[in-house]
């Protein structure tokens, strides 16, 4: 029998209350503080070989762990999913509960969501199960890799103003893997889309600058200040950074406020869902965890800071060129150089390489 887990989890000692001198240019709203403490969890507690499932609505609300085998068995989430579904709905059925008419999960369901006063909140509850993947390990891994580049972005965000909080957000979108590309298309540590990329990198048959963790930082830096001068808001910016500017604005002046927890009760669209409501908590979280990553993993051995000079060419040069002329084997001048694509045989004058100052590979995503 499949029991609801009250503590399901031993949580260490840690405030998501905003401190002192970030509580006002990066504010919690009280409604917003669950959140965060449920994705604390998600990064320093629960594995990717376990599954998380919790009401979409209430995060604090859980209703069991479970644990994933090699072969990654959804059936297995899925029917106990279905489970905890049916027995929602039969407590939207019921009426006037007695608790010796209730089985024994059953019961554990009631009291899980005790403290909600709304009478149709069983109904709603069996239609907001969701399943979450745990990102402890993956989480570990991001910190590790964001040696690489963390004392450059904070830097760079320096010299725009930008919350030093913010040099975090990687961890949100690309565990800090300047390779990676998601389902959709973005690409790069900033997870730029084709579309927003091109307002502020290069994309074209050479170069997807989207790959470039040093241009793409800089990129993030601008489409970051560019949504706060417009919003007048750091919840709304960093916001808007998942949803849109453009939907983020209309949904301020729609309900005439720049708070986000009340934008996240009363904005209804389609497209604002769940990824987009929790973005800001998610990465209040990931700031917090990253910040004071020792409590939760110990100490880690992150990865060093890169270190490299930049070259102009003054004419066209093919890989094995420049590996010549530099005494640099061609596999790490691409390493130091991921936004040229790998299909380009020459480079053309005015393009600017990266090579390296140090021993050691840029590609390091260990």
């Amino acid at each position: 029998m499949l029991h609801v887990c009250y503590v399901l989890f031993i949580l260490l000692l840690f405030s998501v209350s905003a401190s002192a001198s970030g509580a006002e240019t990066l504010p919690l709203p009280e409604p917003l503080k669950d959140n965060v403490r449920f994705w604390i969890k998600i990064f320093t507690q629960v594995s990717s070989d376990q599954v998380v499932l919790h009401d979409r609505n209430y995060p604090d609300i859980i209703y069991t762990v479970i644990p994933m085998d090699s072969t990654e068995d959804w059936e297995k989430v899925t029917r106990i999913r279905t489970y905890i579904e049916e027995n929602l709905k039969a407590l939207s059925q019921s009426g006037v509960v007695e608790n010796d008419s209730l089985s024994r999960f059953q019961y554990d369901l009631y009291m899980l969501w005790s403290s909600v006063q709304d009478s149709a909140k069983f109904v709603k509850a069996s239609e907001n199960i969701r399943a979450q993947r745990g990102l402890k390990d993956r989480f570990q891994q991001s910190i590790v890799r964001s040696g690489r580049f963390l004392p450059y972005i904070k830097s760079v965000f320096n010299e725009y103003d930008i919350p030093e909080a913010l040099c975090y957000l990687p961890h949100v979108e690309s565990s800090f893997n300047w390779n990676a590309r998601s389902k959709v298309g973005a690409a790069g540590m900033w997870q730029f889309t084709a579309y927003t990329a091109r307002k502020y990198m290069r994309i074209n048959s050479i170069v997807d600058e989207r790959y470039d963790p040093i241009t793409s930082t800089i990129a993030a830096a601008r489409l970051l200040k560019d949504n706060y001068n417009e919003l007048q808001s750091w919840p709304l910016a960093i916001t808007a950074y998942n949803y849109g500017l453009n939907g983020i604005r209309r949904a301020s002046e729609k309900h005439a406020t720049r708070e986000l927890d009340e934008i996240i009760a009363q904005h209804k669209s389609r497209l604002f869902g769940f990824a987009s409501k929790n973005f800001y908590a998610e990465f209040y979280a990931a700031w917090k965890v990253s910040t004071q990553y020792k409590i939760y993993f110990g100490e880690l051995d992150l990865l060093p800071q890169v270190e490299y000079k930049s070259v102009v060419l003054d004419r066209h040069a093919t890989l094995d060129q420049l590996s010549l002329e530099y005494d640099i084997d061609a596999q790490t001048i691409q390493q130091y150089n991921p936004a040229y694509r790998i299909s380009v045989k020459v480079i053309p004058a005015g393009y600017t390489i990266r090579l390296p100052i140090t021993a050691g590979s840029l590609n390091d995503q260990s």
